[in-house]
């Protein structure tokens, strides 16, 4: 920090440089002056932080000094030094803003005290300053930004009119008062995954300048992109009847699906008197937009054409149970055909409303998931690591996406109970297959004991054992007890109406039909040829 010393007396500026330790304060004495007009030309030419000053000098006294300097832009902090114990001379130096009045003869501890008081003040002051200007550059730098975030709060919040008169002033906008109309401007593509995120900010940017280059022309129009990358377009004043919002929202339209190939869908609201309610023209432009999922291609919504679902319209009839039972038995054909009959009813009824369609989607996969865990699985199981079923639904923006959504949940769980059923019906037949085996002897095992065994109905069970062995269980019942004769003709010493009593058979003459059916040879021709290869053998 530099200093400055004025006094017409050299022997007083002497000891003023011996008798403190400047360098200790982190003080550096940077020249001197004898009289008012030599410290004016100091001043000017050093620019010093803090000047300590005789008040009576010739030519020029402090106090003139003080007068002179107290609107320069560098002007330094004041201490005033004097022998003469007078009230005027310190209401002035007060008056034109001197730091302290310090009579001599100086006491150096005083006047240490004082520099170092002096000294803070002035690091305060700086500091001060270079944060209020960074602070200032770094507004300027990100208005823009600054500008977007108002307006997002702004159509979410309600404002009274001398808030947003304030903030509009900042901003350095002009506040129309007399009629508002707000509309979005939706693009899919901003949604996509697939994109990069360079993508999307080079799209966004470019749909930006598109639509300030068509409203060029409204320069009292408001254009803002908002926290869901929708652009919003405040229309304001002689803009916003019908007709011109009609036309400009079409000249946009229009402009970004030509040049950038893209659906746009803009959603418009009602025409409001009152800048404080810009919040219910923002829900009502999202409600617009909500119905774009009824249209194919690009289009214009206007909330005020829209006619909402209302007490007393008819309901579509929908039978979530049966839809339900269907989904348990695997009756997917049926489950098919009656969502594809639902959103039939759906798409010619669109009074209906986005809010009521999407609570009989979320209704419908409700009572799907509901077969999940009425046979002890989860969700989780179902859907593996995929998007949450009732999320998926709700991102959908149009209604063929959000029946393909509907029959895809359907469809997955369909799959995963028939997993589970074939598996579970795979070891049932096993375990039937199994105590087939054990009971060949049983010459009364029928399909109504092995059914009854596995805990399963006659018919059904008959079914899938055919359905998973491709035979009849007859047919595999004769096939299991052949197999186990022809181990015993080459095992045993058993005769062959033995071995037919030994495996089931009730007759002889059928099992040894059954046995040259199978192996082309009559049992007794089969032993007969097994002993004779063993006897060559030996």
């Amino acid at each position: 920090m530099n200093l400055l010393l004025v006094d017409d007396e050299p022997l007083i500026r002497k000891n003023l440089i011996s008798s403190v330790d400047w360098q200790k304060h982190d003080i550096q004495i940077v020249g001197e002056a004898g009289d008012g007009i030599e410290a004016l030309a100091k001043i000017e030419e050093l620019r010093p932080d803090m000047v300590i000053m005789d008040v009576h000098m010739p030519r020029m006294d402090g106090i003139q000094v003080a007068e002179m300097i107290k609107d320069s832009p560098y002007k330094p902090s004041i201490i005033f030094l004097s022998g003469i114990r007078e009230f005027e001379y310190a209401q002035k130096a007060l008056l034109f803003e001197a730091e302290c009045y310090l009579l001599k003869p100086i006491k150096s501890d005083e006047l240490c005290e004082m520099v170092e008081k002096v000294k803070n003040k002035i690091w305060r002051e700086k500091y001060r300053d270079e944060y209020s200007n960074r602070l200032k550059r770094q507004i300027a730098e990100n208005l823009d930004v600054l500008r977007e975030q108002f307006l997002n709060r702004w159509i979410r919040n309600e404002m009274d009119a001398g808030a947003l008169a304030e903030k509009f002033a900042f901003f350095g906008m002009d506040l129309p008062s007399d009629a508002y109309v707000l509309a979005l401007i939706d693009v899919e593509q901003l949604q996509d995954a697939n994109r990069s995120e360079e993508e999307r900010q080079m799209l966004k940017y470019t749909i930006s300048d598109l639509a300030r280059k068509v409203t060029s022309h409204q320069p009292d129009r408001i254009l803002f992109v908002t926290y869901e990358e929708q652009l919003a377009l405040l229309l304001t004043g002689d803009h916003t009847d019908s007709g011109t919002v009609t036309d400009t929202c079409t000249s946009i339209m229009n402009t970004l699906s030509d040049v950038l190939d893209i659906r746009v869908t803009i959603g418009v609201s009602r025409l409001v008197r009152n800048p404080g309610q810009l919040p219910t023209c923002f829900k009502e432009a999202r409600e617009a937009l909500n119905h774009r999922f009824f249209r194919n291609g690009s289009s214009i919504l206007h909330i005020s054409d829209i006619r909402v679902k209302q007490e007393g319209l008819p309901e579509i009839v929908i039978h979530y149970e049966n839809l339900a039972i269907s989904l348990k038995q695997g009756n997917t054909d049926l489950i098919s055909t009656a969502l594809a009959d639902i959103f039939v009813q759906i798409r010619e009824q669109p009074s209906l409303g986005y809010d009521y369609v999407i609570t009989v989607a979320l209704r419908i996969a409700s009572s799907f998931l509901s077969v999940i865990h009425e046979l002890g699985y989860t969700q989780e199981e179902v859907f593996n690591d995929g998007p949450n079923p009732y999320i998926e639904l709700l991102g959908q923006k149009h209604i063929a996406d959000l029946q393909r959504s509907v029959e895809t949940v359907s469809e997955t769980i369909a799959a995963f109970i028939n997993g589970k059923k074939s598996h579970k019906n795979a070891k049932t037949i096993q375990k039937a297959k199994d105590y087939i085996e054990s009971q060949l002897s049983n010459s009364e095992l029928t399909l109504k004991l092995v059914s009854e065994e596995v805990a399963m109905s006659y018919t059904y069970f008959s079914h899938l054992f055919k359905q998973l062995t491709n035979e009849s269980f007859s047919d595999y019942v004769n096939k299991a007890r052949t197999k186990k004769a022809k181990e015993l003709l080459e095992s045993s010493e058993l005769r062959v109406f033995e071995v037919a009593f030994a495996v089931g058979f009730k007759d002889p003459y059928y099992f040894s039909q059954c046995f040259k059916t199978m192996y082309g040879l009559a049992p007794t021709e089969y032993k007969k040829k097994h002993s004779n290869r063993e006897g060559g053998e030996l």
